[in-house]
């Protein structure tokens, strides 16, 4: 089963804090801007936790706090399926990759190799 994100353009989101301007427009993470409401991405975050929950049990995620922001933005910004983020957890990155999004990455050797064990 594989799980997709589908980001909508929130017309009521608020605008970026001051002094962050030029920040919403730079690439971020797998080459896009980074959303522009930080309560979105938290949402979509605590989306990925949950779900992540339901995989493994609650307070169970074996997920370094130093490598949650990689899988957080492979799962916001490269499109990963919450299948390949669980594998990649498994098996050390072999079905994620922090640059490259899953469009390209699932036809990689080690995507192919490892996403069905």
């Amino acid at each position: 089963m594989s799980t997709s994100i589908i980001l909508l353009e929130n017309s009521n989101s608020s605008p970026p804090a001051k002094g962050a301007e030029g920040v919403f427009n730079k690439p971020f993470s797998y080459n896009k801007s980074r959303l522009s409401s930080l309560h979105q991405e938290q949402n979509i975050a605590k989306d990925l936790k949950d779900k992540l929950k339901e995989h493994y049990g609650k307070n169970k995620i074996p997920v370094a706090r130093k490598h949650w922001s990689t899988i957080v933005n492979s799962y916001v910004y490269g499109n990963y399926p919450i299948k390949a983020i669980i594998k990649a957890i498994k098996f050390g990155g072999k079905t994620v990759h922090p640059t490259i999004p899953f469009s390209s990455w699932k036809r990689v050797k080690d995507y192919i190799d490892y996403i069905d064990k």
